[in-house]
């Protein structure tokens, strides 16, 4: 994971192994479902459309039941490029339609529409099919027991509703926004044939599926209760690590600011965890495909050991699945790096009210490293509009350039020069921007403002704790100025006043007592007081990840630190 070391988290997607598994495995389902037309009968319906996974579905039977009991099965199939027509005498909406690949199956619903009805038929509608179908009937049955009741489920509603819920789903993963995943224009991937972007975003599911090691039957049924409302389901049913449930598998983020003045293409790269082997593969293009191997730290869950560059390095993984590295440098100084589940989110989505705690050094990105936070308003099409700075709970207007996110094609968002950003929607739906410098800075952190909510009398917290020092993200930081021992901290809240929006606990390790403020200076963050055992402290806690980041709130003290949520 050393940047400079080529030590193993780096690789290309094995592309052929990929597309071999997930056109094996993907489901999907589609239809013009998305029209507001009622249903109708016809002497003959026409259904068409295109099958696809990882590229076209060729030279596979479809197969379809509409209302009316009328079926026709064993008589159509894709041709190369995926594509298919199937007349079906007398039939009335809604239908059903499936393709076999192998032994998987791929399904599509058809609520209505005229004659001829477009119903493609990939691992995105498989899920629209799925959730239509509801908790406790799979796609499978749906098709297998077509009757009144399963027809009755598919509506032009349903399946719009559908649609929204699956969008939401796959955040992160694909962007559905202004598609019809059923009713679109699609072409596959098919020898010299390049995919369109409804053909991209099944391929990219098919092989974000593969990387995560998920069955399309554990996302069907995912998916098959989530709302509209519901946070990214990918990650949340990656495979796990059988000695952690935070490490799962799929593609990661690393971020290693250390590394970007001995070698700029590592100072964040994406790598594939393999959580069942606890292995990480550089998949970066440019790079080779070195690869890291974690071993489990005893009596002490999500923690692991690897080879670094300069001596063994430590990743600790958080409850929410971030991951944090602790290497050494050269000098024997500890520097801090991330791994962060990849997430590709539209700058649309990110707009609103941010709080931030950032860690950089003068103007020149030198150390010491110094602390700030405060909030910041991002809008629709990506550029920070204000920002206020804070000392304790006195915040003031910013005269510091905003600045504006533009995408960068190799991830994330570019903002200034040599500036990057990406983006994390966690399992419980707290958003969040990280990143940093490529000079090796500074680290940012930005949470959507999100009310904190207030921790029951008797809760306890078992955490790593540990200080990020002044020249940490230095590439050889100063002897004394790297990241602190790590603290295993167990703290049990003791007293909650409502009235106030405060708690109370009590750290094991010397009965220390602190009380804290929640959701001041801003709804999101949170304060401790100066005492007599304590500096005064910002908190910026980051609830679905499992990591609170924290920062002095006064200016006779300096410091950054990171707290991770263990088992």
């Amino acid at each position: 994971m050393n940047a400079v070391s080529r030590s193993p988290l780096r690789s290309t997607f094995l592309a052929a192994a990929i597309v071999a598994a997930l056109t094996l495995s993907a489901c999907g389902g589609g239809s013009s479902g998305t029209s507001a037309s009622p249903p109708a009968t016809t002497a003959s319906l026409t259904l068409t459309g295109t099958a696809a996974a990882a590229a076209a579905i060729g030279y596979a039977p479809v197969d379809v039941k509409c209302a009316g009991g009328v079926t026709l099965a064993g008589v159509v199939s894709t041709g190369a490029n995926g594509t298919y027509t199937a007349s079906v005498s007398g039939a009335t909406f809604p239908c059903v339609v499936r393709v076999t690949n192998g032994g998987a199956v791929l399904h599509s619903v058809v609520a209505g529409g005229g004659v001829t009805v477009t119903a493609n038929i990939t691992p995105i509608t498989e899920l629209v099919t799925a959730n239509v179908a509801g908790s406790g009937t799979t796609p499978d049955a749906l098709y297998a027991n077509f009757d009144a009741a399963a027809q009755a489920k598919i509506t032009p509603t349903t399946v719009s509703a559908a649609v929204t819920v699956v969008k939401a789903a796959l955040a992160g993963t694909i962007d559905l926004t202004g598609t019809d995943p059923i009713g679109g224009a699609l072409v596959a991937a098919n020898g010299a044939t390049a995919a369109n972007a409804l053909g991209t975003q099944a391929a990219t599911l098919t092989t974000a599926l593969a990387d995560a090691g998920v069955t399309v039957a554990a996302l069907d049924t995912a998916v098959s209760t989530a709302a509209s409302t519901t946070p990214p389901l990918l990650h949340a049913v990656a495979t796990p690590a059988t000695s952690c449930a935070g490490l799962r598998s799929g593609i990661y983020r690393v971020f290693d600011p250390s590394s970007a003045s001995q070698d700029a293409r590592y100072w964040t790269y994406r790598v594939k965890l393999d959580a069942a082997a606890l292995t990480a593969t550089d998949v970066e293009p440019a790079h080779p495909a070195d690869i890291t191997t974690f071993a489990p730290v005893s009596g002490s869950p999500c923690s692991y050991t690897y080879a670094g560059d300069y001596g063994t390095a430590t990743l600790l993984v958080a409850s929410g699945g971030w991951m944090v590295i602790r290497k050494p440098a050269q000098n024997g100084e500890l520097l801090v790096a991330f791994l962060v589940p990849e997430q590709v989110v539209p700058l649309s989505q990110l707009a609103g009210m941010w709080n931030f705690i950032d860690y950089s050094g003068d103007d020149n990105d030198r150390p010491p490293l110094t602390s700030a936070h405060g909030a910041r308003v991002l809008n629709a099409t990506g550029s920070f509009t204000s920002q206020s700075n804070c000392w304790g709970i006195s915040c003031g207007e910013s005269t510091n350039a905003n600045g504006t996110l533009t995408v960068d094609p190799a991830g994330g968002y570019d903002i200034g020069s040599g500036a990057r950003l990406f983006a994390f929607i966690a399992d419980d739906g707290t958003v969040a921007l990280f990143g940093g410098d490529a000079v090796g800075g500074s680290f940012d952190i930005s949470v959507r403002q999100t009310a904190l909510a207030l921790p029951a009398t008797g809760d306890v917290n078992t955490f790593w704790d540990f200080s990020v020092g002044t020249g940490n993200f230095a590439p050889l930081p100063a002897a004394g100025s790297g990241a602190s021992a790590v603290s295993d901290v167990t703290l049990t809240v003791t007293a909650v006043d409502a009235a106030s929006n405060t708690f109370t606990r009590i750290r094991g390790s010397d009965s220390r007592v602190d009380t804290l403020t929640n959701n001041k200076p801003y709804a999101g963050l949170r304060i401790r007081p100066a005492s007599t055992a304590a500096a005064a402290t910002v908190y910026l806690p980051l609830p679905g990840v499992g990591l609170t980041f924290y920062a002095n709130d006064s200016a006779t003290d300096d410091f950054f630190g990171i707290s991770i949520n263990h088992p």
